[in-house]
């Protein structure tokens, strides 16, 4: 299953990959995270962010992610 994802930041940027597979073996998902977001965010905040989001369930609420209704 192909799929595209595109990523609009607030400067106007986008980001843009493609995958042939989503499907991820375990421990996956954090390398393609910081693979993925590390130009942008820097390595550190790519980390840090990547690891708050693992504990998303957790945030008593989402404003910080700067999502626009």
């Amino acid at each position: 299953m192909a799929g595209t994802v595109t990523i609009e930041l607030a400067d106007g940027r986008r980001l843009e990959g493609h995958a042939e597979n989503g499907m991820l073996e375990p421990g996956e998902l954090e390398d393609k995270f910081r693979r993925l977001t590390r130009r942008a965010l820097g390595e550190p905040c790519a980390a840090a962010l990547f690891d708050r989001l693992q504990r998303l369930e957790d945030e008593p609420d989402l404003s910080w992610l700067g999502a626009q209704p």
